[in-house]
């Protein structure tokens, strides 16, 4: 009897656990090609817990249940879940109204606010920078220490062993479109995917 009760609630783990994988969570769009799960895709693709989706020269636009909205940049790459998304390449710009999470290298970067924006960039240098445009964002570690918060109109850099980098203000101006970050003497930019906003950052680290 005792057997039959663990048999019993473990199929029904196995059940709902199945359930769960099969139940979709958004959509991805984009203008060109993307691959979802490693087949390309032209137009449009449902997403479900554990869905890759991966660019190339054209951006995803990834709506996600409760109005979480993620945008993958070009030549970017990362695996969604309902709560939670593992950037593996590239940058990602989110909107969200809950606590979503962007996890990225060895951080872990949470919405704090309501209709928080912000923008997550993995460096060709291997370096996470974490953009604030609206709200505030909890940077984490492996185990959970809090490193920073980055609010509203700030960036911060983050490297694995070093934690924190220097703060940047962001200030804004129309008209621009693309998605590129830039760093010379300390000075960067930094362009969101096809919003027509462009964010310069300057550096207001001590020399």
């Amino acid at each position: 009897m005792f057997s039959k009760s663990y048999l019993v609630a473990g199929l029904f783990l196995a059940a709902s656990s199945l359930a769960l994988a099969s139940t979709s969570i958004g959509t991805a769009s984009a203008r060109g090609d993307m691959r979802i799960d490693g087949y390309a895709v032209n137009g449009n693709a449902t997403l479900f817990d554990g869905t890759a989706v991966q660019t190339a020269q054209s951006t995803a636009t990834l709506r996600l249940q409760k109005g979480t909205q993620i945008r993958l940049g070009t030549d970017s790459q990362g695996t969604l879940f309902h709560d939670h998304m593992i950037l593996q390449q590239g940058k990602t710009e989110l909107s969200t109204s809950e606590k979503y999470q962007v996890d990225a290298s060895t951080f872990h970067v949470t919405a704090m606010d309501a209709n928080t924006r912000g923008v997550v960039t993995i460096t060709d240098l291997g370096t996470i920078q974490v953009a604030a445009l609206a709200g505030s964002f909890k940077v984490t570690d492996q185990s959970g220490q809090v490193l920073a918060t980055v609010n509203h109109g700030t960036s911060q850099t983050f490297s694995s062993g070093a934690g924190a980098g220097s703060q940047d203000q962001i200030g804004t101006n129309a008209g621009l479109k693309g998605a590129t970050i830039v760093l010379i003497g300390g000075v960067a930019g930094i362009a969101l995917v096809e919003t027509g906003i462009y964010h310069s950052t300057k550096s207001t680290a001590s020399r």
